[in-house]
């Protein structure tokens, strides 16, 4: 089942990994989606601009029909959660492997103000 949330997170940042919030991302080159093997880093809209809507569930059951803005896998174990740059868990989604495929769905490429994530 999946679950949605509105939100202006710190940095206008959400991030996507296991609970042990995966390794660090390097922020060198800034681009809209940022992933390494185990997180995924996802610019959303500025924060003093408003909330930004965010969906996680199934990607069967979330996939709002649009091109994906990110498709690969990632390493986690037991759930996917969706947290902000201070670690403040938003979403949670139980896995079964320890290797998930992730899919973000933007509305737009740059500050999107709704952000879908599939599993699976």
């Amino acid at each position: 089942m999946s679950k949605t949330v509105r939100i202006a997170p710190p940095n206008s940042l959400l991030f996507v990994s296991d609970q042990k919030w995966g390794d660090p991302i390097d922020f060198k080159i800034i681009k809209p989606i940022m992933w390494n093997r185990t997180s995924v880093a996802i610019c959303c809209l500025m924060s003093q601009d408003g909330e930004t809507e965010v969906t996680l569930g199934s990607a069967d059951e979330v996939n709002p029909g649009w091109p994906p803005a990110f498709d690969d896998v990632i390493t986690a174990s037991r759930s996917v959660v969706v947290s902000t740059s201070e670690r403040m868990i938003l979403l949670e989604y139980p896995v079964q492997s320890s290797h998930s495929k992730i899919t973000v769905w933007t509305n737009r490429e740059k500050e999107p103000d709704r952000v879908v994530i599939g599993v699976g």
